[in-house]
């Protein structure tokens, strides 16, 4: 990504950089636990989001740990904070792309219902995001014989593409939102919304970190870099808006941990639809329901 340019000399990191540094690592510490816990509790179902958030953890850790390690170096930007930088964005953009699929695949409204249109759009914003973020990151890079960057245009490329695929995954977000108005019955309907509002809520903090990236595509300033920028920089632009993601994501999935696994929604027997589901839009008609309902939902 163009967070990095080659030929400078740099000095070790300054001690308010280490100190955040250090901050940073406690924080992700703490946090690891109710990571562990809200991946434990969403098990199989919530991997599309949970395991990317641990591996979020994991690349925290082995940055953060090897800047420690290095603090009297020069800070020099090189492969291992440039790949940890790639796939920190990477990690927070498909855990956001997670949740609003874990929301969809839990309001199945018949049995084996596979939801292909949420698979397919999983599917398609998950390649733009790598797409953008192979092109960002190899023409991101430094070069060793131009001493700028491999491919500037590939660069800016990158990021525009990682930032539209994140604004088309808000949307997504806002119409499965819109979607569950007409589920007030279903019973996995409270831990869905609890689960879209954590992309919701995540959305703007990744945004700015984004947007970020691609402004600075089209100005290579070191102050303004990710490693050798300005400590407004490391804490606006880097720390909180990536701790604004990982929060909202636990929050999320632990609001969201009484999902009711399809299994108890429509049993062993998947010609008869659950009980459950007898209010929703196009489900049997129950005792519950009144005379008039059961006679629209008869015609269904």
């Amino acid at each position: 990504m163009a967070d990095a340019a080659a030929g400078y000399y740099i000095p070790p990191p300054s001690s308010g950089f280490i100190a955040l540094t250090s901050v940073e690592l406690v924080c992700y510490v703490i946090l690891l636990a109710p990571a562990l816990w809200v991946t434990w509790k969403h098990k199989a179902a919530g991997m599309t989001w949970t395991t990317i958030l641990i591996s979020y953890f994991g690349l925290s850790y082995t940055a953060e740990l090897f800047l420690l390690i290095h603090r009297n170096d020069p800070l020099v930007p090189g492969v291992l904070l440039i790949v940890t930088n790639a796939g920190f964005i990477a990690c927070l953009t498909l855990a956001i792309i997670g949740l609003v699929y874990h929301a969809n695949m839990i309001l199945p409204l018949k049995p084996k219902d596979h939801n292909w249109p949420a698979k397919i759009i999983m599917a398609i914003t998950n390649l733009i995001n790598t797409a953008g973020i192979a092109l960002a990151t190899y023409g991101g890079s430094p070069s060793a014989t131009t001493g700028g960057l491999i491919n500037a245009g590939f660069d800016k490329a990158g990021n525009w593409m990682m930032l539209i695929d994140l604004l088309l995954v808000f949307a997504w977000a806002l119409w499965s939102w819109r979607h569950t108005n007409n589920l007030r019955d279903h019973p996995n309907r409270g831990p869905a919304r609890a689960l879209l509002l954590g992309a919701l809520v995540a959305t703007p903090f990744h945004l700015v970190r984004l947007a970020y990236g691609t402004a600075y595509a089209y100005d290579q300033n070191p102050k303004l870099d990710w490693i050798t920028g300005s400590m407004a920089v490391h804490v606006i632009v880097q720390f909180l808006m990536q701790l604004g993601v990982v929060v909202a994501a636990l929050w999320a999935g632990w609001r969201a941990r009484n999902v009711v696994p399809n299994a108890k929604l429509f049993g062993n027997d998947y010609n008869n639809a659950s009980p459950l589901l007898s209010g929703r839009e196009d489900g049997p008609p129950s005792k519950q329901d009144s005379p008039s309902r059961q006679v629209e939902l008869a015609n269904v």
